[in-house]
């Protein structure tokens, strides 16, 4: 227990610049992504290739 407490007085601003970056992405995450106004501009194009992987494209 001490070993992290020490870790966490040492590194406590890059802890909290880390805990906002966190925090702000799930915010936005949980919003609806409105970072980018992706819904209406994206295009999406379903597995028709081996891939095996859906994709979005911006227009």
């Amino acid at each position: 227990m001490n070993k992290v407490s020490d870790f966490i007085r040492k590194n406590y601003i890059v802890l909290g610049v880390a805990s906002c970056f966190f925090v702000y992405y799930v915010y936005s995450t949980v919003a609806g992504n409105r970072i980018c106004d992706c819904e209406k501009t994206e295009k999406y194009s379903s597995t028709t290739t081996r891939a095996g992987v859906n994709r979005f494209y911006h227009k």
